[in-house]
């Protein structure tokens, strides 16, 4: 696992060597053509960086990884086959060409057909050693990953304990200036080495000195002195170049000091900001730090506090910054394609959920179309316990904690969708503030709907909020532990348990009997309020079979005269919408062709006389007929080992 202490040790071993040998051995042996037809400390040090590379690959090959896509939140990979894939595909290739000139320097030196003076057996190795200078293509990447990596995790919450992160990040810079210099300087010595006639190059008039013959060590040392003259502009023309080649080297040179003193130092963070995630990330990082540390030292927090604040911000807060703005995105998008788009983003998502599974994708779109993005960090609140309930979540990746106080009553797991009580607050009022705090475990991803948006929608596609409300039924029950008639609940409990068993019934009357629905009528009787608890039911909604029993009627039930029960009330009328105008004004003139029944003067009476979207309903009938097969309840395949179901009930659903 990449978290394991090998891992660990391996990670850091791997980095200091880049970070030491690569950045500044590699490219000194390279300029220098080293010999190594003989033991040395540079030849020492080549082995034993063979060795650790080659134990790097072994160990890559047997390690998890995390994909880039953001959607599986820190899922990690751990089938061998794809951890070789994901390797062979990414730096495998650059790690083996570097480890392959330390074999063939240990076969020079050891075994004896490779003697140490055969040119041509040393001409392939100085050739392999060139190839080694592939690995310093892996410096950028290191330069913008070490500084944001320095401060995150249990070794930057150390180091920020130790030092301030303005020195932290001034040696980053003094680092990243050495190892540019070096390569410069370097570059600059190769060019000597490379002419035809090493006596007619610049080494030949350093000052009034030639050094030419020289040890390597001085001219290395000469040659990083231009370098950095040269990038500094403050050449002083002790050393020059006396061919065209140097001077094309020279030109090369001093355009790289242009760039790095010129621009990198006077504007390193608009520089380091289009360099990639991981630079955009450090620049958040810097400026993140230097308002907690003047926040910090203004409220005199304490060394300790101060530290684990910091912490939070080195290590949470910056590998999870929102790099892309894609609410301001969105919002400036033509509705239409909005809905489109973010439809596209989510639907994989949809497919995974049962209560979008099945709604056509011109409901999608729509759906989508009112959902806007959000992201919350490990730690913090969506909402408190008591605020108002005026929006629906759904969750694409992450882990949420529902609290009651202080007390954990679930932790959910994306994707998923909740806070769907808020499509009932203005009819229950107990469903209009939050029962729980829901709190982020880790970095969520969520999509939100607010209720002035989702309701209008809901008035178009009423078989979703069939799917909502029982999708809330189930996550209440499980909630209330299974004794949801004793929560604070019940009257919401009671409100979706009328719409249920209103649209049980009325699918009962356009449909032959089917399992589903004899199911379905069993879980709304074996999940009734008792009478004690709650108002006289409405005669649609059922009859009092015996006292202390409440019983909702099942698909088939009707009246005692064999006609069809109640009448169509406010949430019946409203979630019905899609039903052809021309079904609903025959049913009413049925209903009202006939004489008035003692239940019909029971029928609860809708609240202010209005729709909770108002009079002027959507009719969606032109969208798809077919589609009126959805407004059945459909028992969701997850569903079907819900805890808060009686045990006879889960049986049949496990085994229909």
């Amino acid at each position: 696992m990449p978290s394991s202490r090998v891992v660990l040790a391996q990670t850091c071993l791997i980095t200091a060597f880049d970070g030491s040998y690569t950045a500044f051995v590699v490219p000194f042996t390279v300029s220098t053509f080293q010999d190594v037809s003989h033991w040395d400390f540079l030849t020492a040090l080549d082995l034993l960086a063979g060795a650790v590379f080659s134990l790097d690959i072994i160990l890559r090959f047997n390690t998890a990884y995390e994909p880039v896509d953001k959607k599986r939140n820190g899922d990690l990979v751990t089938s061998r086959l794809k951890i070789a894939g994901h390797y062979l595909g990414t730096s495998f290739l650059l790690d083996f060409l570097s480890i392959v000139p330390a074999y063939l320097e240990a076969a020079v030196i050891m075994i004896p057909s490779y003697a140490g003076d055969n040119p041509t057996h040393r001409f392939l190795v100085h050739i392999l050693i060139i190839v080694r200078l592939m690995r310093v293509l892996r410096l950028p990447r290191l330069l913008q990953g070490l500084f944001v990596r320095a401060l995150a995790g249990q070794t930057g919450q150390r180091l920020l304990t130790l030092l301030p992160f303005t020195v932290l990040y001034l040696l980053h810079i003094v680092y990243s200036a050495a190892v540019l210099i070096n390569l410069l300087g370097c570059f600059w010595l190769f060019t000597a080495k490379v002419m035809e006639d090493p006596h007619s190059s610049w080494l030949t008039s350093v000052g009034e000195t030639d050094m030419s013959d020289a040890p390597q060590k001085d001219q290395y040392v000469a040659a990083v002195y231009y370098a950095m003259t040269t990038i500094a502009t403050v050449g002083y023309g002790d050393i020059h170049a006396t061919s065209t080649t140097e001077r094309l080297s020279a030109t090369l040179i001093m355009f790289t000091g242009v760039l790095f003193f010129g621009f990198v130092i006077s504007s390193l963070s608009d520089l380091i900001s289009h360099m990639g995630g991981t630079a955009r990330r450090a620049v958040l990082l810097r400026q993140k730090a230097e308002e907690v540390e003047a926040w910090l030292q203004l409220r005199q927090v304490p060394r300790n506090l101060g530290a684990r604040i910091t912490a939070y911000f080195s290590d949470a807060w910056v590998k999870y910054a929102e790099e892309v703005p894609e609410q301001s995105l969105l919002n400036e998008l033509p509705l239409q394609l909005r809905g489109e788009a973010v439809n596209c983003f989510l639907s994989g998502v949809f497919e995974k959920m049962e209560v979008f599974r099945h709604q056509r994708k011109e409901v999608l779109t729509l759906l989508a179309s009112c959902l806007h993005p959000h992201t919350t960090l490990p730690g913090h609140n969506l909402s408190r316990q008591g605020s108002p309930a005026d929006r629906l979540w759904i969750l694409q990746t992450g882990r949420i904690q529902m609290l009651r106080g202080l007390k954990v009553l679930q932790e959910v797991e994306g994707p998923m969708v909740f806070g769907e009580g808020c499509i009932v607050a203005s009819k229950v009022p107990q469903a209009a503030k939050r029962p729980f705090t829901f709190r982020a475990l880790t970095c969520c991803t969520l999509w939100q709907a607010h209720v002035q948006d989702l309701i209008p929608l809901l008035h178009v596609a009423p078989s979703m909020a069939t799917d909502l409300l029982l999708n809330l039924r189930y996550h209440i029950a499980d909630a209330s532990e299974a004794r949801p008639h004793q929560s604070f609940w019940r009257r919401e409990l009671e409100w979706i348990d009328r719409y249920l068993a209103n649209k049980a019934e009325k699918a009962g009357r356009r449909k032959p009997r089917d399992k589903k629905r004899d199911l379905v009528a069993e879980i709304l009787r074996s999940h009734s309020m008792p009478s004690t608890m709650q108002s006289e039911p409405s005669s649609h909604l059922g009859t009092r079979q015996s006292e202390g029993e409440t019983s909702y009627p099942g698909p088939d039930d009707t009246t005692d005269s064999g006609k069809e029960s109640g009448s169509e009330t406010e949430w019946e009328e409203y979630y019905d919408a899609s039903e052809p105008r021309s079904a609903r004004s025959n049913a009413s003139g049925a209903s009202s062709s006939r004489a008035p029944s003692s239940n019909d003067s029971d029928t609860e009476p809708s609240e202010g006389g209005h729709n909770i979207d108002g009079d002027d309903r959507m009719d969606d009938s032109n969208l798809d007929e077919e589609h009126h097969q959805d407004h059945r309840i459909d028992i969701p395949p997850e569903r079907r080992n819900t805890g808060g179901l009686p045990f006879q009930v889960q049986r049949r659903l496990q085994h229909p």
